[in-house]
């Protein structure tokens, strides 16, 4: 995403306008695009077939473009860098580790998919680890919704 916009999920619960496309994708024209807008892709990581299939189905009908899921950080790693999504709706707790670490390690580079975790646990129960993971939001799985997830602000951390 280009510093300067954001995907807008807004923790006041008004909906600020998903904005469901952005700009090409990263790497994806080299300079030669034209401005026609994607639409922002979002890759589900997640150990809960259920909880994927209703995310899906809520980003989808709301235009976002289901990328693809994954069940455990290894699926994840290796998602990201085959599918390059603009953003990763990310569990905390997965089988084979933490959410929180793949969100920091995310974090890293500049040009990587904005991270948006999940939990069935409300966010007060992680105090300051949310911020400290460096992922830009926050919303318990009772929350998902399209409007919330287009809340949630690039330059950063919301808790919706």
């Amino acid at each position: 995403m280009r510093p300067n916009q954001s995907l807008v999920v807004a923790a006041s619960g008004l909906p600020l306008g998903a904005p469901r496309f952005q700009g090409k994708p990263r790497g994806a024209c080299a300079g030669v695009c034209d401005d026609e807008p994607v639409p922002i892709r979002v890759l589900i990581v997640d150990d809960h077939p259920d909880f994927r299939a209703v995310a899906r189905e809520l980003l989808q009908a709301a235009g976002y473009v289901v990328s693809g899921e994954a069940a455990s950080v290894g699926e994840a790693i290796v998602a990201i860098g085959a599918l390059a999504p603009d953003v990763v709706l990310l569990d905390v707790g997965l089988p084979d580790g933490s959410g929180f670490d793949v969100a920091s390690e995310l974090s890293r580079d500049p040009s990587g998919p904005v991270v948006v975790l999940v939990s069935s646990r409300e966010a007060e129960d992680y105090g300051r680890r949310i911020a400290r993971s460096g992922a830009r939001g926050f919303l318990s799985k009772s929350q998902l919704s399209a409007a919330t997830l287009a809340s949630i602000p690039t330059d950063k951390v919301t808790i919706v």
